[in-house]
């Protein structure tokens, strides 16, 4: 998750489409965190002594929730990036940038 915030690297990687991978990266969040609070449902609906699914797993609801939570600051990312890149073209110097650290560490 932390590659992500590697913009250089993912610049050299996929070029001006950077965005576009971090964007799919936070739908893919929400996705998960969608598929657990599901999974949290099924479960409360074969337990009808409980009154709220809260009282199952709390902790399940957090997580979903700081999943979302991250999914949002990576979609926020995802529209930097792919704006720095379809209008000035960052994706160039940011491309340059890693190879020319990685061609310095291995010197």
């Amino acid at each position: 998750m932390i590659e992500l915030l590697d913009s250089d690297r993912l610049a050299a990687k996929f070029g001006k489409w950077r965005g576009a991978i971090v964007g799919v990266c936070a739908t893919l969040l929400v996705v998960m965190a969608a598929a657990i609070m599901k999974l949290v449902e099924i479960i409360t609906r074969a337990r009808p002594q409980l009154q709220s699914p809260i009282e199952l797993m709390p902790g399940a609801y957090w997580f979903a929730l700081a999943l979302v939570g991250l999914s949002s600051v990576l979609w926020l990312w995802a529209v930097v990036l792919f704006y720095k890149d379809q209008v000035h073209e960052a994706y160039r110097d940011a491309a340059h940038r890693h190879n020319n650290r990685l061609w310095e560490n291995n010197a």
